[in-house]
Order: structure tokens, then sequence, then C-alpha cells
């Protein structure tokens, strides 16, 4: 008897497969297939159970449980509700409506000394990423939403269907905005970050309102995505849910590689993990380990960090919006419109060693260099409550839109961008023409775009010539 059931491997839920066949011999319970420990104690459990309700456990006749798939170690306690139903359909001991019922099911749960069946703590989390209904045994805990079967002993015989659906919308919870003005040059910037989902770099003096702006981006973003925050709950549980919000994920910069990136044995996730579905935002950037810098570039190309230690190999999810803060001298008054070394307390080529810390592919990563010294200038106002009315316009402009090509024109080809200089132009274009409501990405959009994505590099890289 094959029965479809659930294993843990490095805190992640992987499916899989249950048979039983009875040998004859010792009766004893034999378990293959890299079974961990809380699966090989199983034995003397199910015996037990078993007894208490006044089932047959063989006689000259042992059992062999195969666990598949055969290629990683299995933990969890969720397989013990499987073994005891393929036992019990082998030896006949099943009722025939559960024994129809078994091959669209997937059986999770924990078996007690008595025959009780419970539902395994991390239930929520299975259902929420299971493809079929769940055979459980009682819940402990509550479940947001799944389909499920429910048993109270191994010899009920007819379990208890359930379906929830969880209300994710009613569930969010908006953090608190502060009641701000922004100049209009970090109104655009923000406008454009929110609706196309940019990763930015904010760089510049000290006090122009660096961090702000990035923690003003994760408040206004709009709702999660549920399966993307399910998809960390394989690996941190359901804290991920306490926010009711994107995940925010600000590390110190001194933290180290592994606790950023992942790894150890057995291969762990790191924040950029947590992050998943969310905002990173890394204050004083140039002030991280130069490994974790490099090692972001991957993650923001694909969207997960691929990790491998001594023959073990894990792909985590990792598709972030990272947001980074920086100044551009250590003492933090550098202003790229006005420099000063009356108003600096350190050389131009300390200063420059700053910024060299910035590789050049890891600086293309980034879609929009802001430089922040513009903020600090005169200039018109715009509230948040405009900001979010017309990112929220944008976006259902873009829902409602027919999806083209996203072109530049040929003069851009004059500058020798990089390819994911382009598409980024590319993209703040199209973000630019939606904010105005066209269809249509006119020379005026990607001339702003180039204004906004290719000129700031520019004068980064003019500052310390």
């Amino acid at each position: 008897m094959t029965i479809k059931t659930l294993f843990q491997q490095n805190g992640k839920i992987e499916p899989g497969f249950v048979d039983v066949k009875l040998l004859p011999g010792i009766p004893q319970l034999h378990i293959v297939g890299l079974p961990d420990a809380s699966i090989r104690e199983c034995g003397i459990k199910l015996k037990s159970a078993m007894r208490s309700l006044g089932l047959e456990w063989p006689t000259g006749q042992q059992i062999v449980v195969s666990l598949r798939p055969m290629d990683f170690r299995k933990g969890g306690s969720g397989a013990e509700l499987a073994i005891a139903l393929a036992y019990l359909a082998v030896t006949g001991q099943l009722s025939e409506p559960m024994r129809e019922a078994l091959p669209g099911l997937i059986v999770y749960g924990e078996v007690t000394l008595g025959g009780e069946v419970f539902a395994p703590a991390d239930l929520a989390q299975v259902m929420q990423a299971a493809t079929s209904p769940v055979l459980t045994g009682t819940l402990q805990s509550p479940v947001r939403e799944g389909r499920w079967l429910e048993i109270k002993t191994l010899h009920q015989l007819v379990p208890e269907r359930k379906h929830q659906i969880f209300d994710w919308p009613a569930y969010w919870r908006r953090p608190a905005v502060p009641k701000l003005e922004l100049h209009e040059s970090a109104a655009r910037h923000l406008m454009l970050a929110l609706h196309m989902k940019l990763n930015v770099l904010l760089a510049g003096p000290q006090g122009s309102g660096k961090t702000t702006w990035a923690r003003l981006l994760h408040s206004l973003s709009d709702p999660p995505d549920s399966l993307r925050l399910v998809e960390s709950a394989q690996y941190f549980g359901d804290e991920i849910f306490e926010s009711a919000w994107r995940p925010l994920e600000q590390p110190h910069h001194t933290i180290t590689p592994q606790a950023m990136i992942g790894g150890g044995l057995p291969l762990e996730p790191g924040v950029i993990t947590r992050a998943h579905g969310g905002v990173l935002i890394m204050d004083e950037f140039l002030h991280f380990h130069p490994q974790v810098l490099e090692a972001l570039r991957e993650p923001i190309e694909s969207g997960f960090i691929d990790l491998a230690r001594k023959g073990t190999r894990e792909k985590f999810p990792a598709d972030f919006q990272l947001i980074a803060t920086t100044n551009l001298c250590p003492c933090g008054k550098l202003n790229p419109a006005a420099i000063k070394k009356e108003d600096c307390n350190y050389n131009l080529i300390r200063c420059k060693s700053t910024t060299m810390r910035l590789s050049g592919p890891l600086l293309d990563r980034f879609d929009l260099l802001s430089l922040t010294h513009e903020w600090l200038k005169r200039g018109e106002k715009v509230s948040l409550p405009e900001v979010v009315d017309r990112v929220a316009e944008a976006r259902d402009f873009a829902r409602s839109r027919t999806e083209e090509p996203e072109e530049l024109p040929e003069w851009t080809e004059d500058f020798a961008l990089s390819h994911r200089r382009r598409r980024s132009m590319a993209r703040v274009a199209r973000g630019l023409a939606d904010l105005e409501g066209s269809e249509k990405i006119y020379g005026r959009h990607t001339q702003e775009a180039f204004a906004l994505v290719v000129t700031p590099m520019h004068k980064l890289r003019e500052i310390f010539a």
C-alpha cells in the first residue's frame, strides 16, 4: 500500500510516499529510506497505539516500511499517521471508506501511545503549501487556510471533512505612515520605486532623508503576496506572518556573510530569505562585509540563493526589493554638487576609497541611483497621500493597458550601456508613462528615464575624477 505524505528536510517541507509490506520473520518494524530518529523511533509507539485500540499487531511477520524518494534524509513526526494507515490497509484493518479516500489525500499526523491522532505543530504551514487535502488529527493550533480531513483515533471509520478559506485582504495591516511632505525629486523616485518595484541606492550627505525614504517605501508598498510568504514560512514558521505585512529586514552592517546569505551544516537560510517577498533595507551599505555585498548580485538577478556545503546543496528563495543607503564620504558631509574641502574632514583620496567598495557589477544591479543632495534644495513639496493616490492610479492603469516590448530608441546605443542599464531604463520609462496614464512610451519618458538611470551613475564616477 502506497500513501502520500510529507517529510521535513532542513526545515523545508518535501512531498514523499510511504510503502508498507509484510515479510516472514520476527514481528518488528523496519524503516528504510534515510529516516531520522523521530521516524525510526515510532515503531514502539505504533505498536502501543494498535493494542490500545484492539487492533492487531502481526505475529510471525515483520513490517517493512519504505520511505520515498530515497535521496534525502527524512524527518518530522507527521509521517507516523501515514505509516500506521498503510499498515492497517495492508492487514485489512482499514475501513472501506478510508481506503477509497486515501489515494487523493496527503496523510500527515502524529499518533499517541493510546491511538489518538493529533495534527503536528507545523500543519498550518503544510496546508498552505499542500496541493491536495490533508488527512490529519485533532488540530492543536489554528489553521489560516486549507482543505483537510480530521480523525480523532486510528479506528475512526469516516474522517470529518473541513475546508477553510482565509481572508488574506482583511488580514493585512499597513504600517503607520507619518504625515510628511517630500521634495518633488524624492517623491518622483518613491513613486517609480513603488510602482515598478525597483532596487534603489540612495547616496548622499547625512540628514538628507535616506533612511526615512527607505522605510516609507516599505509602508507604502502594495499588500503582500501570500504565496511568497508561504514559501518563507517553510523555513521560518508562522512568525513570517506576525507583522501582517510584507517582510522588512534591516540587518546591521556588522552582520556576518553566513547570517546574511545562509549556510552551515545542515544548510540554513539567511536574512535575504527572510526578506523574500518583502523589502531588504541595508543602511550604511558600503560598511557591510565585501562578501555580503558581492553575494547579493546573484539573488538580485535570479530571485533565489543557491548554496552548497560538503556535498549538500539547497536553493532558498530570495526575491526581495533592495533599498540601500550610503554616505559618499567618511564624515557624511560630501555633497556631489559642491565639493568644498572646508566642509569635510577627510581628503578626497580617502573619500574615494569609500566609494571604491561599490563594485561596478554590484552598482549595475540597482535600477536607480538617487543622489539625495538634490532633496536638500528648494523645490516643490509632495504630500504622501498624493504619492499613494498616484501610485494606485498607475497600478490600475498598468493592469488595463496592453503589454508591449519595452524597446529603447536608437540614440541610446551611442552610450554603450550595459544590458542591465538598458533594462532598468526601459522599466523606468514604462513607469513614467504609467504615472501619466500613457499607453505609449514617448521620447520625453525615455529622456527622463536616461536622466534618472544613467546620468547619476556618471555623476558618481565624476565626483573624484
